[in-house]
């Protein structure tokens, strides 16, 4: 095959996509393998949390692949495997549950932390469990059935497959289906962080109220104060991180959808890169965020960079 079997309606567009794309996956692919490895081999914990990044981050090396993949499968044929329809919807089949899946872990994952540190509620394990996969096999089976009815199509911007909206009445269905769970996912997400956020924020006022004798109380070599409007920044800089990865894509669903207009191909090419930068979210969550994977993270780096920390934790004030 040749480059004249497929044509690049802008080519700018669709390389600059790619390669955005096609970077973010391999970063999220290294920092996706070094959180599943600190996981089950040094981290080792059983608690639900845990289990549940160590499977967001699986799934995020599968997304990672499905993108690598797909996009040497495309410079290598000068792009014209885009004319075997198969390729399409298989592609866009894996990428989109893949992308669900990891979203659905996302949120639940959120849910759990919002539930146990800002309402102190702790549900059994079993219970996520089975909304895990009660969420994962809808996944399969709806986007089984998306592939039967060949609902996906090659995105504007010419870099990757999704659904598309009108093009037939099944498409409409899944395309409303995935509005609505990945708003709902994006909300809980929102939600939980910005819950946690005031958690911590009403922490940061008992600390700093006059006479209080935790004022002074260290976190590591950081008093408390300070140590907890770290804790707050941080938890805006994820919330600002997720919205970052979801808004466009949102938006443009949203717009499209109410408006019945296609996608401009820069708008396409912003949505699809800012939702595969989650893979590299997730897994920046894990390894930054989460204090007890960044001590063993820190473990990790040549002792000649590495930065010993000994903190104190009897609060638990930094295990979100």
């Amino acid at each position: 095959m040749s480059e004249s079997d497929f044509e690049l309606n802008n080519r700018a567009i669709t390389l600059g996509t790619e390669h955005a794309m096609f970077l973010i996956s391999i970063l999220g692919l290294l920092f996706n393998v070094l959180v599943v490895y600190i996981m089950l081999f040094r981290h080792r914990s059983k608690q639900i949390d845990i289990v549940f990044m160590t499977i967001i981050a699986a799934v995020d090396i599968l997304i990672a692949l499905t993108v690598i993949v797909s996009q040497i499968a495309k410079w290598a044929t000068f792009h014209s495997i885009l004319v075997n329809d198969w390729f399409c919807q298989y592609s866009g089949l894996i990428y989109m549950l893949l992308t669900m899946t990891s979203i659905d872990g996302v949120g639940l994952l959120s849910i759990i932390r919002s539930l146990a540190i800002a309402n102190d509620i702790k549900i059994k394990s079993i219970y996520w469990y089975l909304i895990m996969g009660v969420l994962l096999i809808f996944n399969i089976i709806f986007s089984g059935f998306g592939v039967v009815n060949k609902i996906m199509r090659i995105m504007p911007s010419q870099a990757y497959c999704q659904p598309s909206f009108s093009k037939n009445s099944f498409s409409k269905v899944y395309s409303g289906v995935m509005v609505g769970k990945f708003f709902l996912m994006f909300v809980a997400i929102v939600i939980s962080y910005i819950c946690i956020t005031i958690k911590y924020c009403k922490l940061m006022a008992e600390f700093s109220a006059p006479k209080n004798l935790t004022s002074d109380y260290l976190v590591g070599e950081r008093p408390a104060l300070v140590f907890q409007k770290g804790v707050i920044v941080r938890l805006f800089i994820l919330i600002f991180m997720y919205m970052l990865c979801f808004m466009p894509e949102l938006v443009t669903l949203i717009y499209n959808i109410s408006t019945r207009t296609e996608r401009d191909p820069i708008a396409d090419s912003v949505a699809g890169a800012a939702m595969n930068l989650t893979i590299l979210v997730n897994s920046v969550f894990v390894l930054f965020y989460h204090e007890e994977t960044r001590v063993i993270l820190g473990s990790l780096l040549p002792s000649w960079i590495r930065r010993d920390k000994y903190i104190s934790n009897d609060y638990d004030l930094n295990n979100y």
